[in-house]
């Protein structure tokens, strides 16, 4: 495990030094389905593969399906409220359909693991790209 479980009330909070602490998501109140498998994902059973490049045909690296329900089953080896896995069929695929909007949106359809903008002033250094810093000013805005 390379982190705590902070989603246990009284046994941790996750914060950085420095910065205020933030408490555990409160509990949903929702019920894991007794008839899931221990390892449940939602791949399991709504979000197949061929629905997932049929939304996201042009996604890359790290935006695959593999890669998806793999943070899954590792989120939800971790914490007791279960990502896509809390409630009936219903509640599973609502909360699926919003993460799939919002992060689609946040991602331009899983094609950007990071912001375009952020590196799109660049310098290579050794052979390594590295962005510029993000402060406007340090920003070549005609590139």
């Amino acid at each position: 495990q390379t982190w705590w479980p902070c989603d246990v009330p009284g046994l941790c909070w996750c914060w950085k030094d420095g910065t205020d602490r933030i408490a555990p998501a409160p509990p949903s109140g929702l019920e894991v389905d007794s008839a899931l498998e221990e390892h449940y994902t939602i791949c399991d059973d709504i979000l197949t593969r061929a629905a997932f490049d049929a939304i996201a045909p042009n996604s890359r690296p790290p935006y695959t399906y593999t890669g998806l329900c793999d943070a899954i089953l590792s989120y939800n080896a971790h914490h007791t409220e279960k990502a896509f896995g809390m409630g009936d069929a219903f509640l599973r695929a609502s909360e699926l359909a919003s993460f799939l909007g919002n992060t689609l949106h946040e991602s331009d359809e899983f094609k950007a693991p990071r912001e375009y903008l952020m590196c799109g002033d660049n310098k290579i250094v050794n052979g390594e790209v590295f962005c510029k810093p993000c402060d406007s000013g340090s920003f070549d805005w005609g590139t």
